[in-house]
């Protein structure tokens, strides 16, 4: 049966840094709550204090109704899949995957029964008879989490379990992860320092920066409302393109100019909001994902201003399949540009761009934070 997680006020420190930083969160049951961040964040001290394999300084973890701060890893009703998989060479692929349940010496038929229905979930009937060394990286992923399902926690902890296999499998096992957790409908914290396996994977994603929350919500509330510079540039790959520049009021628009001349109209949407965040000659940063730009084709008009409008050069590209990206610069800024078929400009060409999205992301430099979204209350 899954259960709620509750992280209050959790500090630890490692001599006299902090890696957590008085961290609050909450996990519903059967939520997929994925910890995501740069090295050094937190995050895996985080998962570790959860499965209490790290006493925390202060401030409490409960699971379901229990208060489980100081419990041992045993008695907290949780499982955990480690990066390393963490097998026994010399035992077979059932009894691996049975090890935890002897241990708590669980009869031999509930055994056979769980280690049955989890392999079958998990493609790995045919392989029970095998030694961990005769499997790939995939099938030994596979083998840790199905000792973990056969626990039937409450919690599931994943520490970064993907980091070790290729591009292809990694792909693989995330589709595979999504489904079970369909399929067990289980609490989940995961932690990884890839956004595309957190925008993957997650309901909620939470983003950590120096052990303290920069921002929490569903994969696409981080991606089109970041909070703040750092969420910005984490969330989203290529990362958002971030530009200097002020605030000026031109012929009644309120207009964002950068040092090298790019010039881009506040959309109404947005003006009051940017009016009333935004300190009066305070130097911005005006985020532009390189999704966000497209080739220009057509002469421009009265309704498309010309300094919507810009000459780019190219400096490198690279094919991805159905689209490429793109580095260019434009008025001496060096942006990043996806451009889709049949777009493949190559090194020294020069392409038109504009600017067209519904969203708009300005910043302040010296806080870090949104002005053209009120989402720091």
């Amino acid at each position: 049966m899954t259960a709620s997680l509750t992280i209050t006020n959790v500090i630890k420190a490692f001599g006299k840094k902090r890696v957590i930083d008085n961290l609050s969160f909450s996990v519903r049951p059967g939520e997929f709550v994925v910890l995501v961040g740069p090295s050094g964040c937190g995050k895996s001290t985080m998962l570790r204090a959860i499965a209490g394999l790290e006493r925390i300084d202060s401030g409490t973890i409960g699971i379901g109704d229990r208060d489980v701060t100081r419990l041992d890893p045993k008695d907290r009703d949780i499982a955990m899949v480690f990066q390393d998989y963490a097998l026994y060479p010399h035992k077979t692929v059932y009894e691996n995957i049975a090890f935890g349940l002897r241990v708590r010496k669980v009869d031999s038929a509930t055994i056979a029964q769980r280690v049955d229905e989890a392999a079958a979930k998990l493609g790995l009937v045919h392989y029970l008879d095998r030694r961990p060394g005769a499997l790939s990286g995939g099938q030994r992923q596979r083998v840790a989490i199905g000792r973990a399902i056969v626990r039937k926690p409450k919690v599931f902890l994943f520490d970064e379990p993907l980091s070790n296999l290729d591009a292809k499998l990694r792909g693989t096992m995330r589709i595979e992860l999504a489904k079970l957790h369909k399929d067990l409908a289980a609490t989940i914290i995961y932690v990884t320092h890839d956004q595309v396996e957190a925008m993957t994977l997650a309901d909620r994603i939470i983003v950590l920066n120096g052990g303290t929350i920069q921002q929490m919500g569903t994969p696409l509330d981080l991606y089109y409302h970041p909070r703040n510079v750092f969420v910005a540039t984490f969330i989203g790959s290529p990362p958002m393109n971030l530009i200097e520049g002020q605030l000026v009021h031109a012929d009644g628009e309120l207009i964002f100019r950068s040092t090298g001349g790019i010039v881009v109209t506040v959309p109404k949407a947005f003006r009051d909001t940017v009016e009333r965040l935004a300190k009066p000659g305070e130097t911005l940063l005006w985020g532009m994902r390189p999704e966000n730009m497209h080739v220009e084709e057509h002469p421009v008009t009265k309704t498309k201003p010309v300094h919507s409008v810009y000459d780019a050069r190219v400096s490198v590209t690279e094919m991805l399949g159905a689209s490429s990206s793109v580095v260019c610069d434009i008025l001496g800024h060096e942006l990043h540009i996806m451009l889709p078929e049949p777009h493949r400009p190559k090194r020294g060409d020069i392409i038109r761009l504009a600017w067209a999205s519904k969203h708009f992301y300005l910043f302040s430099k010296n806080s870090g934070l949104s002005v053209s979204e009120d989402l720091n209350g």
